[in-house]
């Protein structure tokens, strides 16, 4: 259990970074806007010199680990100490999810990445009638360990905090080239 709650405190520091660097890119509302956010404004000379005009930059696409393939393993949702399975397919088109003990599944929605991790929102699409509030939508933290993924799940429940870990293995049917051929 100690494992889990390491792994866990280790893998919400890495979520948060990228979410505190995001933050601390949003100009706050006391910020002079560009000038063209401003009105119709002739700068002079005089003008220019005292007034810096932000150079707008285009920040590069992280790629973050190779992913694509068909991936399954076990998840533990820490806080009921459940265990259940999990398939989930990445390719270069888009991802899947899916949860064979709850006859639930849905897609994946890469929302970032950095160099050692990949951020997903989790949308449940397909949900058992006899099963409904078994899956819930989550976000996911993904890492590439050798050749296997880390993967994190966390969602809210009526107030409550739920989070699922485990470790996935890439299927041996189910490899890149399989994926990458469709």
């Amino acid at each position: 259990m100690a494992r889990f709650r390491l792994f866990f405190a280790v893998m919400s520091v890495a979520m948060l970074a990228p979410m505190q660097a995001a933050r601390a890119q949003v100009p706050s509302s006391r910020q002079t806007p560009p000038a063209s956010a401003t009105s119709r404004q002739t700068l002079t000379p005089s003008h220019a010199k005292n007034r810096s005009i932000p150079v707008p930059t285009e920040r590069p696409q992280i790629q973050g680990p190779d992913l694509v393939g068909k991936w399954s393993g076990t998840l533990i949702q820490v806080q009921q100490s459940i265990e259940y399975s999990v398939a989930v397919e990445i390719s270069a088109q888009g991802a899947s999810i899916n949860y064979p003990e709850f006859g639930c599944g849905g897609t994946l929605t890469r929302i970032g990445g950095t160099a050692r991790y990949v951020f997903f929102i989790e949308t449940i699409t397909i949900q058992a009638i006899d099963k409904i509030q078994k899956c819930q939508n989550g976000a996911i933290t993904v890492a590439r360990i050798g050749d296997n993924l880390a993967w994190e799940w966390f969602c809210v429940i009526n107030g409550d905090q739920a989070v699922a870990v485990g470790t996935l293995s890439r299927d041996p049917d189910g490899g890149q080239a399989a994926i990458r051929s469709e």
